[in-house]
């Protein structure tokens, strides 16, 4: 018995020492994991700092590089039918040459702009180019700018633009075809407000036109493809052609007197409305939604991509009472008669 307890009593402590020696791993292996993660959190907080610190500006660059912007633009007008479903009004599909201008672009990169267009496509030229559009152009031009401006008094500083204006000679602005060309295409790209589209080239244009453009179209910041419509007047009744009104055209946008009500509507200023009798009438009615489209936009302000999100819808049809048969039979008794 005494054997067997000096046995027991011996082996006690060697298995306490084993149990002791395991426990004493544990805390080392605790403190090399929080040591682990204190050194990894440390150069978390480095990194970011110097993400922040360092490469702040040049990040802040790549988020503005990549900024999107929606722009919308205007889609057909519905038609306008007699009661007997005899359309009066129709419009006609033209497939076109966009431009939609980016933030802070400059008359020298428009300039640019159109003059690429010049080699790509067929313009015809503007016949109402004015002086003023043709001294506009020749300033786009850096060089030109900066020779009008050594010639310039020291008076002239405070109303600098238009003191160049005034200094370019006839024989600066005796331009040949092609500048012509580039001016009549100038004056359009330069009538866009910031992130609005104009129509470069909305008639004649060719199917080898609209592939040239789209395959430049990354090379040309701004420039797409489109589709953009024309009103026509069906009804060959003179009293029914009077009571349809008319429609504004792009260049002539929204009626001076109406501007603010239109905007608050959410209508940009070269969009066309109705103007006058039913055109006008039956403006909510006959407008259509807008076309959505998202453009990425550089840290330069420049289009750099444009893919569309919704296509718009055409307006709503507009069915009148008058029965233009009818009408043309009473016209011509009216006529025949008195």
């Amino acid at each position: 018995m005494q054997k067997l307890k000096k046995l027991f009593s011996d082996g006690m402590p060697e298995e306490n020492h084993k149990k002791n020696k395991q426990k004493s791993h544990i805390p080392f292996r605790l403190n090399l994991l929080f040591f682990i993660v204190f050194t990894l959190f440390v150069a978390l907080i480095i990194q970011l700092g110097y993400l922040q610190i360092i490469n702040g500006d040049s990040l802040q660059e790549k988020i503005e590089a990549s900024s999107v912007r929606k722009v919308e633009t205007s889609t057909p007008r519905g038609m306008i039918y007699d009661s007997a479903g005899k359309a009066l009004v129709q419009n006609h599909a033209n497939p076109a040459i966009t431009y939609t201008r980016g933030l802070n672009v400059m008359a020298d990169e428009l300039l640019s702009v159109a003059q690429k267009l010049v080699q790509l496509i067929e313009i015809e030229i503007d016949e109402k180019l004015t002086e003023r559009d043709l001294k506009d152009t020749w300033l786009a031009n850096k060089d030109n700018l900066e020779k009008a401006r050594k010639r310039l008094p020291k008076e002239a500083i405070e109303n600098e633009y238009q003191a160049l204006v005034d200094s370019v000679t006839p024989e600066e602005i005796t331009f040949n075809e092609e500048q012509l060309k580039v001016a009549t295409i100038f004056k359009k790209l330069n009538s866009a407000q910031e992130l609005t589209t104009v129509f470069v080239k909305n008639k004649n244009v060719t199917n080898e036109e609209l592939a040239i453009v789209s395959e430049h179209s990354k090379e040309i910041a701004g420039i797409s493809t489109g589709t953009d419509w024309s009103r026509e007047v069906l009804a060959e009744n003179d009293s029914i052609r009077s009571v349809i009104g008319k429609v504004s055209t792009e260049q002539q946008g929204l009626p001076a007197e109406l501007t603010d009500e239109y905007l608050s509507k959410g209508y940009a200023r070269n969009d066309r409305v109705g103007t006058s009798f039913l055109e006008k009438q039956y403006e909510e009615v006959l407008q259509g939604t807008k076309s959505q489209r998202e453009i990425t936009i550089n840290h330069e302000g420049q289009i750099q991509n444009q893919k569309e999100t919704f296509a718009g819808e055409k307006g709503d049809n507009l069915v009148l009472t008058i029965h233009s048969e009818f009408q043309h039979k009473v016209d011509a008794i009216l006529k025949k008669e008195y």
